[in-house]
């Protein structure tokens, strides 16, 4: 399964940017302004997706009128993306689900790990009970629904009681960086 990602880059120098995929193909280049995003769309097969990121600041750049920076040689870095996704139309999770489970009523999946692998038109189900939550449930930007197609994240509802998201005041509660997502049914606490 093939899919879009945006891969965005901050810049705290003005230079060149190229991104190229680990077979050598180059993705993009682009003029870098220092304090700009740069976004390069690539696209994602299932699985580990590594790309390598290359700055060369300009020669004659500074930071402020008296500084330089301490290199003006090309950084080179790795950045490696994993894409994995659940095709089903509905993912079953559990406070007792677990990150490689199917997603089934039988096979539920951690909670986590279905939103993260979440893909448009999706229904998430929340069974009952408390889900102890000791980090951010975080709706990553870029796992998004479409207007047509939005993903449910809610509760079961043939469940006696509503699920709660319980974190416990150990961390922020949910963190919605995606666009189209549906949530109901659930408390968090």
């Amino acid at each position: 399964m093939l899919d879009t990602y945006t891969l965005e880059y901050y810049g705290n120098a003005h230079g060149a940017l190229e991104v190229k995929s680990l077979s050598g193909k180059t993705l993009s280049q682009q003029t870098v302004t220092a304090g700009n995003k740069i976004a390069v769309p690539v696209t994602l097969a299932t699985g580990e997706n590594t790309f390598t990121v290359t700055m060369t600041p300009k020669a004659d750049f500074r930071p402020a009128e008296f500084e330089k920076l301490s290199s003006y040689q090309a950084v080179k870095l790795l950045h490696t993306v994993t894409y994995e996704v659940n095709t089903a139309k509905v993912v079953y999770v559990s406070p007792k689900g677990t990150d490689g489970a199917a997603g089934t009523l039988d096979e539920p999946s951690s909670l986590t790990s279905a939103v993260q692998k979440a893909i448009p038109g999706q229904r998430i189900i929340l069974t009952a009970g408390t889900y102890l939550m000791s980090s951010p449930l975080v709706l990553e930007r870029g796992i998004n629904g479409t207007a047509l197609q939005p993903i449910h994240l809610e509760a079961d509802s043939q469940a006696q009681t509503r699920p709660v998201l319980d974190f416990g005041r150990n961390c922020a509660g949910v963190i919605l960086a995606a666009d189209y997502w549906h949530l109901a049914g659930f408390d968090v606490t």
